[in-house]
């Protein structure tokens, strides 16, 4: 009997016990009207729905996770991808061996500098002057998230498989962006949380980036796409996320010189389909006065300005005057924490837990506008969290990633340059938006950063391999 059969059979037998298990459990608590029972039998079916689908659709099942954002118990900072993730390993380990992940080997700088990066964060949650069983636990997560994208690195048999996660990013997406919209309507505001909460910001721009290059650009988009880009594209509006609309036009005018530059065939597609892009920009552009959304794009840019701190006009409760002021309190307030804390910084995740201890402010504008609050960049949140150690090992890990993504281009054929170019994008969006928005160090966006890193090195790898076969 083989390794594997073996597992298999062990946890057979473990999933019956289980099963048998739930049906006693569901008996006793009808009988005796107990609801956190009845409510742990729920839980088990879910569980159960997760055993039977989880090994053909577990990319799909982590990819959509991300969407689901509600803290379930936020000391422990956990989130329903966090949980999914930690099956996710569970399944790699048990798997490992089996021909669902493949052979491909990290190269060996890539294994250097992310040991590297792990061994930082590590690093900071213990030589923090706030060293606890908080800190450690908090550096174990940041090792989820790398674990985590080295699974959807060995998960990659194929480019078609990457495909899917794009597919199923657009479609998280567009779930999130659905029960944002149920929310505007329950409330009449129109910054309502959806399912996916203020993540929905960042990740309205990446799914509109992967639908304009593997539709727009690469192929032809049918009707259903249409809509959901607009669709997508109305919600990222109604978030009012300057950073946001930002990064979007600039990423987008990145990828576009990329692909000309990089990609004669696609040079000449978009040429051939400068009307569609017009047509649908038009409707967009349409949209956004026929339903009053053009006021909030004017509205916005407004209120961008220079001169801080210099409105006398405010409520006497109101210091500033818009979000960008609010950082630059927040960023005071963490450059003084990294003054204190050079090196190794005060612990991952532990800014927002004890950035009190180094605010410079009155206390009702640390109470209003810094407590609880995370550095709002991501470089800033490694600066301060993980100290100048930290942030050089993210910035080497990142370097590598995004150069690895770069080079994919230059060696795909035809048929695979698409994809190379959308991860190249991506990693070009991610680490230009992390100058401004924090969000790739916290639960959701991490793992969906330290993913895309996973599928950059497995495509790279891939074409190699490919390439390597025709010669």
């Amino acid at each position: 009997m083989t390794e594997i059969t073996r597992t298999e059979n062990f946890w057979r037998k473990v999933f019956f016990a289980f099963v048998f298990s739930c049906i006693v459990i569901l008996n006793y608590a009808i009988a005796t009207n107990s609801k956190p029972l009845l409510f742990f039998v729920i839980v088990s079916q879910v569980v159960l729905i997760l055993f039977f689908t989880f090994k053909k659709y577990f990319l799909e099942i982590f990819i959509l996770s991300l969407f689901f954002t509600k803290v379930i118990y936020w000391p422990l900072r956990l989130y329903s991808v966090l949980i999914i993730a930690f099956l996710v390993i569970f399944f790699y380990l048990t798997y490992r061996k089996d021909e669902i992940f493949n052979q491909l080997k990290l190269p060996f700088h890539i294994k250097i500098f992310s040991a590297f990066l792990i061994i930082a964060v590590f690093i900071s949650g213990i030589f923090t002057p706030y060293l606890s069983l908080q800190t450690i636990y908090f550096s174990f997560i940041f090792f989820i998230f790398l674990f985590t994208g080295f699974v959807i690195f060995k998960s990659i048999k194929s480019f078609e498989q990457i495909n899917k996660i794009f597919k199923a990013f657009i479609i998280g997406t567009f779930l999130a962006g659905i029960t944002k919209v149920i929310a505007i309507i329950n409330t009449g505001f129109l910054r309502a949380l959806g399912s996916a909460e203020y993540y929905y910001m960042e990740f309205t721009p990446i799914a509109l980036l992967i639908i304009f290059f593997l539709y727009y650009v690469s192929g032809y988009p049918d009707f259903k796409i249409i809509l959901i880009s607009i669709f997508l594209f109305l919600t990222m509006i109604a978030d009012q996320s300057r950073f946001a609309w930002l990064g979007l036009m600039l990423t987008l005018t990145y990828g576009i010189i990329i692909s000309f530059i990089l990609s004669p065939e696609i040079k000449l597609f978009i040429k051939k389909k400068f009307p569609v892009f017009v047509i649908v920009a038009t409707i967009a552009i349409g949209s956004l006065f026929a339903i009053g959304l053009d006021k909030i794009i004017s509205t916005r840019i407004s209120e961008v300005h220079f001169e801080f701190f210099q409105r006398t006009d405010l409520p006497e409760d109101q210091f500033v005057s818009n979000s960008l002021e609010a950082r630059m309190l927040i960023w005071i307030t963490a450059y003084n924490t990294f003054l204190q804390h050079p090196l190794t910084g005060v612990g991952y995740f532990m800014f927002l837990e004890v950035s009190e201890n180094y605010n410079v402010f009155p206390d009702f504008i640390y109470d209003l506008y810094i407590a609880k609050c995370d550095a709002h960049t991501t470089y800033f949140n490694f600066l301060v969290d993980t100290g100048l150690v930290g942030l050089t090992a993210f910035m080497i890990f990142s370097i590598i990633i995004f150069v690895t993504s770069f080079k994919a281009i230059k060696i795909s054929a035809k048929e695979n340059k698409t994809i190379s170019i959308i991860l190249n994008v991506l990693m070009f969006h991610m680490l230009f938006n992390s100058i401004y928005a924090g969000s790739y160090n916290l639960v959701p966006s991490a793992f969906l950063f330290y993913c895309i890193s996973g599928l950059v090195v497995a495509n790279y790898l891939l074409l190699k391999e490919k390439n390597k076969a025709l010669n």
